[in-house]
């Protein structure tokens, strides 16, 4: 670690870079050019003390947290992994209904009974979740093909219209299912991308919009956890659905205390709101929030049910 030779009206650095890494906000290398400036423009008052109370001389030094930990460097690398075999293995489920299907159709051409086992048996092998794609195929396509359908969320059932009525009367439908005819590419579409609301979940968590919800988000913080709550009900004012996003400062964020720190002191409350305890989120949100609510930084209107 370098030193910090100050001269008359000058500030000169050694040659060692001291990088600020945005997780760690107790970085030496920042304390240091801070203590150095402080050093050189101190101004003190009547009563010859100082104004700067970090020029004392002293650094704090703290454990540097690095911003992956060292038994998660890889963990890029286990996605990209797990992603890997799982495509894999969709393409050995594929290939194995191709197979399925391919004997399914000989068998009932050649009216051969030992063929149409054999097609069972296949089947049988295919993974549950591929299986139940191919079982599931003409019922979920003739759901989707009726004017109004139901799903389940969080217990409540909710029916809703499966196609959309243009300007000029043209049907359209909400969501198109796929007219495959081919086993192994069913199955490889249900398990790479299957319909809204179905596992993988690439079409979105749920299977429809809803109509009646409005989509407007707001997304406010700033300053302390009074003023954010001020600033919530000013921007949700008159609007048909509340639907609140906090934006929380750097300190809050990476789990950090409010503190006098140079390095922590101009964060705190900049560019979002800070809350460093249970009582600052229950300020926040006007509800009596559970702390495990605190370390999940993300506050959505669900969290404003019983306050606000």
């Amino acid at each position: 670690m370098g030193t910090l030779p100050l001269e008359r009206n000058s500030i000169r650095v050694d040659p060692v870079t001291h990088h600020q890494v945005p997780s760690n906000l107790s970085n030496k290398g920042v304390s240091i050019v801070l203590l150095g400036v402080g050093r050189s423009t101190v101004e003190r008052d009547t009563a010859g003390r100082s104004h700067i109370a970090f020029c004392d001389g002293r650094i704090e030094r703290r454990g540097e947290r690095p911003i992956i930990p060292k038994d998660r460097v890889r963990y890029l690398s286990e996605i990209s992994d797990t992603i890997r075999t799982y495509n894999r293995s969709v393409e050995e489920q594929g290939v194995l209904a191709i197979e399925a299907q391919a004997l399914a159709v000989v068998a009932r051409r050649n009216d051969d009974d030992a063929m149409a086992e054999a097609g069972r048996d296949v089947l049988a092998s295919l993974d549950p979740r591929a299986a139940a794609i191919l079982t599931d195929w003409d019922d979920t396509a003739a759901s989707y093909a009726a004017d109004a359908t139901t799903y389940e969320i969080r217990g409540n059932e909710i029916e809703v219209e499966t196609s959309a009525t243009t300007l000029s009367g043209t049907r359209i439908p909400k969501v198109v299912f796929p007219g495959l005819t081919g086993w192994g590419d069913r199955v490889r579409w249900g398990l790479q991308e299957n319909l809204p609301g179905r596992f993988p979940f690439a079409a979105g968590v749920f299977p429809f919009k809803r109509d009646a919800e409005d989509p407007t988000r707001m997304f406010a913080g700033g300053g302390g956890p009074e003023q954010t709550n001020r600033r919530f009900h000013y921007v949700s004012r008159g609007m048909p659905a509340i639907r609140l996003s906090t934006a929380f400062d750097s300190v809050t964020l990476y789990g950090g205390d409010p503190d006098t720190r140079p390095d922590i002191y101009g964060k705190v409350g900049n560019s979002g709101v800070s809350v460093a305890t249970l009582d600052d989120a229950k300020k926040l949100s006007g509800a009596q929030v559970k702390a495990d609510i605190v370390h999940g930084m993300h506050f959505a209107a669900a969290h404003f049910e019983n306050g606000f």
